[in-house]
């Protein structure tokens, strides 16, 4: 079998074209922030925990949420933006067998030095009987943020798009090709309790089939592994 990065091509961008994918990668950043953002009396609740606070008409949605100790939130994004410059670092911190970077279509600069946006292809293992694994060609959008209420946050933004540099594997790698809308990884610091809240989220079709549904929802207990040991990597790599 060939390797699953040599099928794909990356055709130069028209503007136009580059100025479109900005532009949906930066409506699904913000939609995520708005589904994650925090709320509640004390700002501990995320808004995607409640689901009657998100409008679902299109989509089933899965979350968790979790406390991070002893990182900022620039430690979560230098870890994140490292883990960029290699398909082995980007893999391994994103828990995926493969992954291809198609266009890297913004980078960061000093004024704002966490954010990066990319088209990227990635393949994750099935870890649920009987269903397939999947593969994902999505926009990548990492960005830092600070709320309504001035708190600092730091986010992941992935949201899957069509695109002719990423065709179907399904025949060739048996990958069936999945969709993920607005969803990621969300972080707050807390500067009081000098804790990290991190809450995840993904977003699929409804229409979708129950064995991609429950993909996503193992998806979910593979990024809730990755901040168990977080703290450990960001000593280690």
């Amino acid at each position: 079998m060939h390797s699953s990065r040599s099928m794909f091509t990356s055709p130069q961008l028209s503007i136009e074209e580059q100025e479109m994918l900005v532009l949906v990668a930066t409506n699904a950043f913000r939609n995520f922030i708005e589904s994650t953002r925090l709320i509640g009396p004390k700002g501990a609740l995320f808004k995607s925990a409640s689901n009657t606070s998100i409008n679902l008409a299109h989509a089933s949605l899965f979350h968790g949420s979790t406390i991070v100790k002893g990182c900022t939130v620039g430690d979560v994004s230098a870890y994140h933006l490292t883990a960029m410059t290699s398909t082995e670092s980007y893999c391994r911190v994103n828990q995926c067998i493969d992954t291809k970077l198609l266009y890297t279509l913004e980078v960061p600069t000093p004024d704002h030095p966490h954010h990066y946006l990319a088209l990227r292809w990635f393949a994750m293992a099935s870890t649920v009987p009987m269903v397939k694994p999947r593969d994902f060609v999505v926009l990548e959008y990492l960005d830092s943020f600070h709320d309504a209420h001035g708190r600092t946050g730091w986010a992941r933004c992935i949201h899957s798009i069509e695109h002719r540099s990423a065709p179907s594997l399904l025949e060739s790698h048996g990958y069936v090709r999945g969709n993920i809308q607005n969803s990621g990884i969300v972080v707050y610091h807390d500067d009081v309790d000098s804790i990290s809240r991190a809450n995840i989220m993904l977003l699929c079709d409804k229409k979708t089939s129950m064995a991609s549904k429950l993909f996503v929802k193992s998806m979910i207990q593979g990024m809730f592994r990755h901040f168990d040991t977080l703290n450990e990597r960001i000593q280690v790599y």
